[in-house]
């Protein structure tokens, strides 16, 4: 898939399967619903048409700071809401999405319950947010805000998509840095806001190899271009765009924008004004695009996932089927043998359940395992580092150790919690993939019994969903580096050999910078031992569902067609002739949704 599709293939994807495939949803919900014994198909169809429903698109905008990301913000919203400043300024994220009442919400990272601020003008909400999202005003996020969520009615909000203000990076305030790096598993697509003074820097280059590994999507904007000559916006242009294709292997669309006289057109309402900053053509080529691609992606997962729903009820209505034309007496043994099979099929539940909980506890404790490794690392590290700093200034030994640690534990982390989290992932993957197999099987073989007795084609073996460990844990250190207090001698040091009393410097300082490492490790393992308790919990819970949906499917439907047996002749044929059309209508949605999947592939 390219980097950068184009265009009109997303909204071709979205503006031909969008409504064909919403339908199609829809329509076959309404054609199951006479039958109970679809419950099941029913049920997961509804789920699926949510999907299509709640579909969000995060939208982050990037970069380093004092590039005019806040500006560019305010001018895609049409209101100066965002607070921008010469300075440094936004030291949390903040998620921008529709809202008819405008509100902010602040989310803490403790357990305090959010706080929700309504405001009837934007400069009520405003300078709340100053307040709370300001490094000036908060700084090093005293607080304790984790994000902060904005509801304003901006048209560029509507259908689903959702802007994400971050902090700047590179600029002196590391924990900036931190968090901008820490939203970017949130993001869907990301707006890289450079400028021409100068269009792009080495931290920025550092930073795009990260957005470029976690972030799907990625445009780039250079703004401020009102301050070049038509001249100089050309070289700026062709300059930054040699540079990224060097580093990203093609070139990328890069949009001109001017934001601050964007915001001022907006504001006034001059339309022609917003076209000649750039800003028209970056929400239709780049947010109205974004848009439709993810659109596009999820029908064609939602379209893929539905059609073997509709196999799945297929094969529920031939069963129906079979079950009324079968004699009576012939029916009542398939009851009977079906029944006696069921006891089997608990058995290999509750096998598939303690095999899975043994492989949860077993990467549970590998996961503990790690966190030691981690520590030990880290100690290890942490205690190079010190000595280093102390024999490189032995007249200032503590204050050259403390700096020393304050910028190591950043580059520490950086490094070993991505290797960390990237190998345990890996792990949990090739532990589950046995049990999604299983479960698979087990529920394949419900099927297949009901199909043998039947003498009807057995379904087609469907996947499970695969495991969702969530988003990775970003982990802190502004709140942590800035308990590095200077360390008060003893009272007896000063009668200590000068080697003696460094040495004891030497320990306080590990001890201290390990208690940051040790806050940070632990912070990794639980979040991941949630994470990792989460995606098995909600695995197990499918597991016990789909079996017992295919169970009450196969059950039900020969129970129903054995009591209804007693039906005077007139009833049975009635019933079959809806089941059959049903089928009909099935199978033709079945035909629509596959040619759809082709269509958008």
């Amino acid at each position: 898939m390219a980097l950068y599709p184009s265009q009109t293939d997303g909204a071709q994807c979205a503006g031909h399967s969008g409504s064909t495939i919403v339908r199609i949803v829809a329509e076959a919900e309404r054609t199951l619903s006479d039958f109970s014994f679809t419950a099941g198909s029913r049920e997961r169809l509804g789920t699926l048409a949510q999907r299509l429903a709640e579909q969000h698109l995060h939208v982050a905008v990037l970069g380093q700071f004092k590039r005019g990301k806040s500006t560019f913000l305010n001018a895609l919203l049409g209101v100066d809401l965002l607070p921008t400043a010469v300075v440094p300024l936004t030291a949390v994220p903040i998620f921008v999405a529709y809202g008819e009442t405008p509100s902010v919400r602040i989310h803490y990272r403790d357990d305090r319950p959010p706080e929700e601020h309504r405001a009837e003008r934007g400069e009520e909400l405003k300078a709340r947010l100053f307040a709370v999202a300001a490094e000036e005003a908060n700084p090093r996020n005293r607080l304790g805000v984790a994000h902060i969520e904005v509801f304003f009615p901006a048209p560029v909000l509507t259908g689903g998509t959702l802007l994400i203000d971050t902090p700047g990076i590179g600029s002196t305030h590391r924990h900036n840095t931190e968090t901008a790096l820490g939203i970017l598993p949130e993001c869907d697509a990301g707006l890289m806001v450079l400028s021409a003074d100068p269009p792009i820097t080495e931290v920025e280059l550092g930073y795009l190899a990260d957005v470029r590994a976690q972030v799907p999507r990625l445009h780039f904007v250079l703004n401020k271009v009102d301050y070049l000559t038509p001249e100089e916006r050309e070289e700026a242009v062709e300059f930054l765009r040699r540079v990224l294709t060097d580093h990203l292997g093609e070139p990328p669309p890069i949009h001109c924008l001017s934001a601050r006289r964007a915001l001022a057109a907006k504001l006034a309402h001059d339309a022609q004004g917003v076209a000649a900053s750039g800003l028209a053509a970056v929400e239709e080529q780049v947010i109205g695009s974004l848009a439709a691609e993810k659109v596009g992606l999820l029908e064609r997962a939602v379209a893929g996932k539905a059609a073997a729903v509709l196999a799945l009820a297929g094969s529920e209505l031939s069963l129906a089927v079979a079950a009324l034309r079968m004699p009576m007496d012939d029916l009542g043994q398939c009851l009977a043998t079906f029944e006696e099979l069921l006891p089997q099929f608990d058995r290999q539940r509750r096998e598939a359940q303690d095999l899975l909980t043994g492989d949860r506890k077993r990467l549970a404790a590998a996961l503990e395992d790690e966190a030691d490794r981690l520590r030990v690392t880290a100690s290890r590290h942490m205690s190079h580092v010190i000595a280093a700093a102390m024999a490189d200034a032995p007249s200032q030994a503590e204050a050259a150790a403390r700096e020393a640690v304050a910028a190591a534990i950043p580059v520490f982390f950086e490094t070993e919690l991505a290797k960390v989290s990237q190998a345990f992932t890996e792990r949990v993957v090739a532990v589950f993939h046995p049990h999604r197999h299983r479960a698979v099987e087990l529920i394949g073989s419900v099927r297949q019994a009901a199909a043998d007795l039947f003498s009807i084609p057995p379904p087609a073996m469907e996947e499970m969903d695969g495991l969702e460990l969530g988003r990775q844990p970003y982990w802190v250190t502004q709140n942590l580096v800035g308990s590095l207090i200077p360390l008060a001698d003893g009272p007896l040091d000063f009668l200590l050999p000068r080697a003696k009393r460094l040495e004891r410097l030497r320990r306080r300082l590990l001890d201290e910078s390990m208690s940051l490492v040790m806050h940070n490790v632990e912070n990794l393992r639980w979040s991941t031992l949630q994470n990792l308790d989460m995606a098995f919990r909600r695995f197990s819970g499918d597991l016990d569902r789909q079996l017992e949906q295919a169970v009450e499917a196969t059950h039900g439907a020969i129970r129903a067609a054995f009591s209804r047996r007693g039906q005077e002749a007139g009833k049975i044929a009635g019933e079959l002739d809806q089941i059959q059309d049903a089928i009909v209508t099935i199978d033709g949605l079945y035909a629509a949704l596959q040619a759809a999947v082709i269509r958008t592939g």
